[in-house]
């Protein structure tokens, strides 16, 4: 008797992958890997001409957090700090509370200026700059048992 090599399998009803040690499971279909499919496709063409009568998506923003700010700065003294680097900001708003030791600011930006933003020698001493982690949501439990 010869033992049957077993196949993945996955289900046409959106189940989980199972394995199967048999061909005879006829509502089953075989499960194609994903990296598989985009080494098919190939890389995409990116358009380069110009045209008025439609464009393509802007470029992704990512966001920065810039903390540890001396008091006395506004979002505009540091909107204008990294504007004179030829920076484009898309967004800046002042993030700490009233009677926060420091100063911090969430910063919009286009995402090529990403590494140039995150280089130390970019900022002035004892100013942190990170990635900007957004907030996890807060669920509140409802007694209405």
């Amino acid at each position: 008797m010869t033992m049957m090599q077993p196949h993945l399998y996955r289900s046409n009803s959106n189940r989980s992958i199972a394995s199967v040690t048999s061909h005879t499971s006829a509502p089953f279909e075989v499960q194609r890997s994903a990296r598989r499919k985009i080494q098919r496709r190939g890389a995409p063409i990116v358009g380069t001409g110009r045209s008025d009568r439609f464009r393509g998506a802007p470029e992704p923003s990512r966001e920065l957090f810039v903390f540890r700010v001396e008091h006395g700065y506004t979002a505009d003294d540091i909107k204008k700090y990294i504007t004179d680097s030829n920076i484009v900001i898309r967004d800046i708003e002042q993030t700490s509370k009233d009677g926060s030791t420091f100063l911090s600011f969430k910063v919009s930006i286009k995402l090529s200026d990403m590494n140039v933003m995150l280089q130390p020698d970019f900022w002035p001493m004892g100013v942190c700059v990170r990635r900007f982690r957004r907030p996890r949501p807060q669920y509140v439990e409802s007694n209405d048992g």
